[in-house]
């Protein structure tokens, strides 16, 4: 058992600013290390060769999607399902999402209850999936098709990888939002979220492992975190350049 420090997510999304703003790091070099992170807690889990990649339009489907290429150089079988048109990603996702493209990283685009079958099978036909879809943006309960993707998910029983936060749990009161992935690992990014060790969040959250995404460390020692005593292990990128 470990101790863990936590915030919540307006401080979060506070801290990722100032990153970018004041020390000049990237946003899409953030993105690079949270997904790098991913893939390598991804890699340590034996007898994986097949990967689902399910990415929403925001940033964290932009993070999963940098953890499919990643797994994909170290010759793991990767599918991605994406599950909004791609003409509506933006930014760093959409960057990311032509990287995918040009690489021919075999993908789906699944956006509405008729393509749930297949989804299934891609499911089915994998050993591990990585839960990209919600980050703690979000704010309303999920419903209709996302609610039945994540249906999908829980009930393939397979393991699951959930970017930051298992999608459809509240970041700050550990509370479900209609629907909430249950991950085996959450690969929470920079620092650990309140809503983890809250209400709902140790359940659906299975082992929390922090990923360094190269947020500057006085960031963090600058403001007083609540602590929570808690199976964590610290996971850093095994790399000399700087982790977000």
């Amino acid at each position: 058992m470990k101790s863990v420090h936590s915030v919540s997510t307006k401080r979060m999304k506070e801290l990722d600013q100032i990153a970018i703003q004041e020390y000049g790091i990237p946003s899409l070099v953030l993105m690079e290390n949270a997904g790098r992170g991913i893939s390598e807690l991804a890699a340590n889990i034996p007898h994986i060769s097949t990967v689902l990649v399910v990415a929403g339009k925001g940033n964290n489907g932009g993070d999963a999607l940098v953890a499919a290429r990643h797994l994909s150089n170290q010759g793991v079988c990767v599918s991605v399902v994406l599950l909004t048109h791609q003409v509506a990603l933006t930014g760093d996702a959409k960057t990311n999402f032509e990287i995918i493209q040009k690489m021919k990283i075999h993908f789906v685009t699944i956006e509405s209850d008729q393509k749930i079958g297949k989804f299934k099978k891609l499911i089915k036909s994998s050993d591990l999936v990585i839960d990209g879809i919600f980050g703690v943006g979000l704010s309303r309960p999920v419903s209709g098709f996302f609610a039945k993707v994540i249906e999908c998910v829980n009930q393939a029983s397979k393991d699951v990888i959930s970017v930051d936060i298992p999608s459809g749990l509240d970041g700050d009161s550990g509370k479900i939002l209609g629907a909430c992935v249950k991950a085996k690992i959450t690969g929470t990014l920079g620092v650990a979220k309140r809503g983890l060790f809250k209400n709902d969040g140790p359940k659906y959250a299975g082992e929390v492992r922090v990923i360094d995404i190269s947020i500057p460390r006085e960031l963090f020692e600058s403001v007083s975190f609540p602590r929570h005593v808690y199976e964590c292990a610290h996971h850093r990128r095994r790399t000399s350049s700087p982790s977000r």
